[in-house]
């Protein structure tokens, strides 16, 4: 028989230690929690085609062709104005003022506050466009493959970006400074004066992706099957946030600092990360 001779007030002081190290590995005692709060309480965003927001206000054109303005902290929803937008390709914002194209080729301008609309551009003007951005509150197209700067909405007075690389751009987010596609589940940071595209992360980090939008310097995507992450922008980690209550997310978009999230079912809400 073999006996063990075993110092317990040694293994005593190992076990302190590495409970200690434990506590105080980076994440440990400071978990995130993810809180969906209802805004508004009816399910009035399920037939929505077009959506864009600003300013704490969310714009909506539904299948019937009407535009809706829902308040981002009230939930109030009404319609703005009368016209019904049943042929509309883009919606946007430039200037604080709604923009639509129109599958003619025209582009109309929508006051946000009366739903009166103008015509900007005639029809045929803008055909050949294949995407509208904004970034920064500037206005850019692309177009076979290049992207343009408009410093007016004059389709003729056009500057191009970089290279023809943009045939594609695959899920985008903006912030007022910066544009990021995700593009076969990897992830691109594009620089708006140089048109230049640079990696960020592995290749593919995001192929479950459904949908996100950027705070900041961070991303926030919703993934199959149900989970929220968090990627730092600048060295393209990542960490789940939530693995369970984004399963019916099918819309994400970032307004004024903040998260939010349209549902199936026409739900809304925002995304609070404490």
């Amino acid at each position: 028989m073999i006996y063990i001779h075993t110092n317990f007030s040694t293994v005593k002081h190992k076990i302190i230690v590495l409970l200690l190290s434990l506590t105080l590995l980076p994440g440990r005692g400071n978990t995130q929690t993810v809180t969906l709060k209802q805004i508004g309480k009816e399910t009035v965003l399920f037939s929505d085609i077009y959506v864009e927001w600003f300013n704490h206000n969310l714009y909506t054109i539904e299948n019937t062709g009407a535009l809706y303005k829902t308040d981002l902290v009230t939930g109030m929803h009404t319609r703005l104005g009368k016209v019904t937008y049943k042929h509309t390709r883009f919606l946007f914002v430039v200037n604080a003022q709604l923009y639509c194209m129109e599958d003619d080729g025209s582009m109309n301008r929508i006051d946000i506050y009366s739903g009166e609309w103008t015509i900007v551009s005639p029809i045929g003007t803008w055909n050949n466009i294949n995407r509208v951005l904004v970034v920064g509150n500037k206005f850019y197209t692309t177009e076979n493959g290049a992207l343009y700067y408009h410093p007016t909405m004059n389709d003729r007075v056009k500057k191009q970006i970089g290279e023809s690389d943009f045939y594609t751009l695959g899920n985008y987010s903006k912030t007022d400074t910066t544009l990021h596609t995700l593009i076969g589940g990897t992830l691109y940071r594009i620089d708006m004066n140089s048109g230049k595209w640079n990696k960020i992360g592995p290749n593919k980090a995001w192929k479950f992706t459904r949908d996100g939008d950027v705070i900041g310097n961070k991303l926030y995507t919703v993934e199959t099957p149900s989970s929220l992450f968090e990627t730092d922008l600048s060295t393209g980690i990542r960490k789940q946030l939530d693995d369970t209550q984004f399963k019916e997310a099918r819309l994400v978009f970032a307004d004024s600092g903040k998260l939010y999230a349209i549902f199936s079912g026409g739900l809304l809400y925002e995304i609070v990360i404490n």
